[in-house]
């Protein structure tokens, strides 16, 4: 029986290691994700501020109310003010 418990014992023991690496990297993937928003919305924002003489509130709040008006999520404004920065209109 000892020699049963074992493998059972050795597959648990890798199945959890397994999982914290997976929890690991998927936690690692978010926080870039997130680092990558924060930039492009700092980016979009600087870019409100200079062509509207704007403060950076008044810039994300430009931003903020943009996404619900154009029913998309407040990265995609961003990143399409920073696509379309050199367009005038």
């Amino acid at each position: 029986m000892h020699s049963q418990t074992r493998p059972a014992t050795t597959a648990g023991c890798f199945a959890t290691h397994a999982a914290i690496a997976l929890v690991g990297v998927q936690t690692e993937a978010q926080l870039q994700a997130t680092i990558e928003t924060r930039d492009l919305i700092g980016m979009a924002k600087t870019i409100l501020m200079q062509r509207h003489d704007l403060d950076s509130a008044s810039a994300f709040r430009l931003l903020v109310e943009a996404s619900p008006n154009a029913n998309v999520k407040l990265n995609e404004v961003a990143a399409w003010t920073v696509e379309h920065r050199r367009d005038r209109t």
